[in-house]
């Protein structure tokens, strides 16, 4: 291996830096110290693939291990798809960090015919019922889709790093990605309508279980092309519980066979069912597996419960969260609480879909321990109450090399500038969704939250209003290419009339769709985005008082 601070040889190659994603290895520069004098400064991220978010205390013990040997500063970061990243490694190292994983009892890479799965369920709490019957199903396409510790392609790809041709075998282009949400009308942690194919669990009146199906949802784009868009999934049909598994593979076969893997901005389901219609797909589906017409009326709403603090299980089990800033773990607080915790107490571990960390299986007195443990390190579950702005965000720099703007680093003082103008409206106890991304692709789907901001250019940044994950429902552009100092101060006028106008139990998203949500609401948001919002809006909230505006 060459100098690592020069380019690999799979850098050099775009057939090969393809190929090195199918080892879940991607290849990242610092970008940091780019701005300095030297040599460009190349480094690999490792993305590893948890079944559902879940790892037990030993797995958890060997990652952090595995972290504190191979990474700068032996942070971990979780992600919105409930996976964990190693970023950093040095190239050199990548092989001898992906032997450690596997003896660790840790996959990463993917399907060498090239699909790269993602399931999400709702987290299980001890003791639910309904709430096991989902998360079985998670667990049982994650035994079937994901890649197990013993597989050999991420070694085979890492020598990629070294040699171009190592993995010639694989593809030359870069894996296409398939995700799937289990989820119930309780309890849509798993993000149900934003993934390529959705299984809504329920009973039907004689107490049988069944999966609608829902298909073609995705939260991404890529900004400037109008035929790229971010929209929710649609309802195909309904299935019995026992025929979900095989309309998981009717979907997985019918991407294989009509979607063009070299396309990377296209290879999604969402794509094809734009250009052929929800009925060919049906068809071709039902070639597979028999899918039935849906039953008649509307679909449930969904809700998406908050995981913060303490909750306790319907077997007197409790469960845990700790705050995980920005989804990256420092390895001193509170990682290091979280280890002394571990060790001593042995439980499982969860990690939520909003980036936080879950230790489940604890009866009161672990749990009175665990917070102890938690609390020497300045680890404390959250507080919603106390942190009323609920924020996701992705890595950012220095690590990614699509991020355009900061994200991960600029979290904590937006957040802590929207938390005083909560304050000061008197909303301070209201929850907040806000989703920062680095880049217009949104990663961890801005366009869907109540407040979505989204790095556009260096410096500058796009805010969405109004959208709900939970639902599907996507925001409108507020405001386009604002410095991130005035990002707060443009919301401001909006939050104090949410407190004027709003209803006491009223989310800020809804708040905005009932006052300023004037045109038909769109099913999908294009590369090509609309004219911003924010004149419209402003000049409503600057008419006079309508005393009759807020609900009952």
């Amino acid at each position: 291996m060459s100098d690592a601070n020069d380019k690999p040889a799979a850098a050099r190659s775009r057939t090969a830096l393809a190929r090195l994603r199918y080892g879940g290895i991607h290849l990242q520069e610092d970008r940091d110290a780019r701005r300095g004098p030297g040599p460009r400064r190349w480094r690999c991220m490792l993305r590893l693939k948890l079944p559902c978010g879940r790892l037990d205390a030993e797995r958890y013990l060997g990652l952090i291990e595995v972290a504190a040997w191979f990474t700068p500063t032996g942070d971990l970061r979780l992600t919105g798809g409930r996976n964990v990243e190693l970023h950093g490694i040095d190239p050199a190292d990548v092989p001898a960090a992906i032997a450690a994983l596997r003896r660790a009892g840790l996959a990463l890479g993917c399907d060498a015919s090239g699909l790269e799965y993602n399931v999400s369920g709702p987290v299980p709490r001890a003791g639910n019922a309904r709430l096991q019957v989902a998360a079985g199903l998670a667990e049982r396409l994650c035994d079937k889709l994901y890649p197990t510790p013993d597989s050999s392609l991420p070694a085979r790809v890492a020598a990629c790093l070294d040699d171009p041709d190592a993995a010639a075998d694989l593809p030359a282009h870069p894996p296409r990605k398939f995700t799937v949400g289990v989820a119930l009308p309780e309890d849509n942690s798993g993000d149900l309508l934003g993934q390529d194919l959705g299984l809504l669990l329920d009973r039907d009146h004689d107490g049988i279980w069944y999966a609608s199906v829902y298909a073609g949802g995705g939260m991404s784009l890529y900004r400037g092309y109008a035929d790229s868009f971010a929209t929710p999934a649609m309802l195909l049909g309904r299935v019995p519980l026992s025929a979900a598994e095989a309309t998981v593979d009717a979907a997985v076969a019918l991407v294989r066979d009509a979607v063009d893997p070299t396309d990377a901005r296209r290879c999604r389901l969402k794509y094809l069912l734009a250009e052929r219609g929800g009925t060919w797909v049906r068809r071709r589906l039902r070639e597979y597996v028999d899918l039935g017409v849906a039953g008649d009326g509307p679909r449930p709403a969904l809700k998406s419960p908050d995981l913060r603090g303490i909750s306790r299980g319907d077997d007197g089990r409790h469960s845990l969260c700790v705050a995980v800033p920005g989804g990256r773990l420092a390895a001193a607080n509170p990682g290091r609480g979280i280890a002394e915790a571990v060790t001593a107490l042995r439980p499982d571990l969860a990690l939520t879909p909003d980036q936080n960390l879950l230790l489940t299986g604890l009866d009161a007195p672990a749990l009175g321990r665990a917070r102890r443990l938690l609390a020497r390190h300045g680890a404390a579950p959250p507080d919603p109450a106390a942190e009323p702005v609920h924020a996701v965000t992705c890595t950012g720099p220095p690590h990614c090399r699509r991020a355009l703007c900061e994200s991960q680093r600029a979290l904590a003082g937006l957040t802590a500038e929207l938390e005083r103008v909560l304050a000061e409206t008197g909303r301070a106890g209201a929850a907040l969704d806000l989703r920062l991304a680095a880049c217009p692709i949104g990663c961890v789907r801005p366009y869907s939250a109540e407040i979505g901001v989204v790095g556009v250019r260096r410096g500058r940044y796009d805010v969405f209003l109004g959208g709900d994950a939970g639902q599907g429902r996507l925001g409108d552009l507020y405001v386009s290419r604002i410095r991130p100092e005035d990002i707060v101060p443009a919301l401001r006028p909006l939050l104090l009339d949410w407190a004027r106008r709003g209803g006491a139990n009223e989310g800020f998203g809804a708040y905005y769709r009932r006052r300023f949500h004037r045109r038909p609401r769109a099913r999908r948001l294009t590369g090509e985005f609309p004219a911003p919002a924010v004149s419209r809006v402003l000049a409503d909230i600057l008419e006079t008082t309508d005393t009759g505006d807020a609900p009952n």
